[in-house]
């Protein structure tokens, strides 16, 4: 186990690991650094893909293309930078067409019926969930600003529009951000960052507000790299807050890539007793040249009361993703929520394809 290594700092510079092991370099074959940058490129951690070819480096697993992939990301965290003030590590931006199938575009409640002690209530045909297959335009801007070597501010804006002819509805998907991210000593780093999202739909407009502060420490077993992280962040809805904790795993090795995360929130229903789980999995290989990917994710909600019927939330779905190019992602889900309540039970299939940054 290496998790004493040190920082993204060592090495230093990737020209200068090249060329204190020269003649390593010239002697490790294609195959194993084409295998490095290959499974590099599965990681969605930038800070985990950083580590990886950092540690195949000082391995002797790679060769040139693999040490210019390594500058390119550390010159992008601000290990670059050169004298005082704020530098600009990064802008990107674009505008990419959407094409999706959304089981809900308008807002409405999955059921139109509503049992109660026995009594039967159907709701108003329009106050029912519609969908169906939607296209749209989505942009996507980022900044960098470091200020300092592995400390760097990061703005993010999204904004994704997509019309479904067939009910004749439109949803809009708005996202902001705002992140600090800092590295500790070695090869922990904390962030503090903040979003807002909102939603804007026929029926139901929603807005949320995000404040996380994060810690990550990365680490070696074997020739296995990992990523764990501790996140602790407050959340508001309107009148609603809420605080949640998530723990999470992220590896790589093997040509596989892994992600684990269990969350854990406090119940938005006023009145409810335990706590809102959710555990998330996902694994990620190559298949003839192209990421493809499984998820699975599990939830519970905490335990409450609905008009004196005991109510309890289960949820299940499953997601696959392919890239079909460069970032052009093909991702299809299946999700069903299981409640105590009839009323409150979901099932939803529904597909996307789609283009962001990398």
């Amino acid at each position: 186990m290496s998790s004493n290594v040190s920082g993204p700092q060592v090495p230093a510079t990737p020209q200068s690991t090249a060329s204190a092991t020269g003649t390593e370099a010239e002697t490790v074959t294609a195959s194993s650094s084409e295998r490095l940058r290959d499974t590099a490129q599965l990681v969605v951690s930038e800070r985990l893909r950083t580590y990886a070819l950092a540690r195949g480096l000082a391995r002797g697993e790679g060769a040139i293309g693999t040490a210019r992939d390594l500058k390119a990301l550390l010159a992008a965290q601000g290990y670059y930078m050169e004298g005082a003030g704020f530098t600009l590590l990064e802008a990107e931006q674009g505008v990419y067409p959407a094409l999706a199938y959304v089981p809900n575009m308008n807002g409405g409640s999955e059921n139109d019926q509503l049992v109660i002690q026995g009594y039967v209530f159907r709701l108003r045909e329009d106050l029912v969930a519609r969908g169906g297959a939607a296209f749209g335009l989505s942009y996507d801007g980022r900044v960098r600003l470091g200020w300092a070597q592995g400390h760097y501010l990061e703005a993010r804006a999204e904004l994704g529009v997509l019309y479904a002819p067939e009910p004749d509805l439109t949803r809009t998907v708005g996202q902001i951000s705002l992140c600090a991210r800092n590295q500790l000593v070695n090869w922990n780093f904390l962030d503090l960052c903040y979003s807002h999202i909102e939603v804007r739909r026929d029926l139901a407009d929603q807005a949320q507000d995000d404040v996380e502060l994060a810690f990550s420490h990365l680490f070696e077993v074997g020739r296995n790299r990992h990523e764990v992280g501790f996140a602790l962040g407050h959340s508001t809805y309107g009148d609603l807050d809420q605080t949640h904790a998530t723990i999470s795993l992220d590896s790589v090795g093997g040509r596989v890539a892994t992600r684990l995360s269990l969350d854990l929130a406090e119940p938005l229903i006023y009145g409810a007793t335990g706590t809102d789980l959710a555990l998330r999995a996902e694994v990620r290989w190559l298949a003839a040249g192209h990421v493809v990917g499984l998820g699975l994710q599990a939830s519970q909600s905490a335990r409450s009361t609905f008009f004196g019927e005991r109510r309890q939330d289960q949820g299940l779905g499953v997601t696959a993703l392919y890239q079909i190019k460069d970032n052009l992602v093909l991702s299809v889900g299946v999700s069903q929520v299981k409640s105590s309540v009839d009323f409150f039970d979901q099932h939803a299939i529904q597909f996307n394809i789609s283009t962001k940054l990398r």
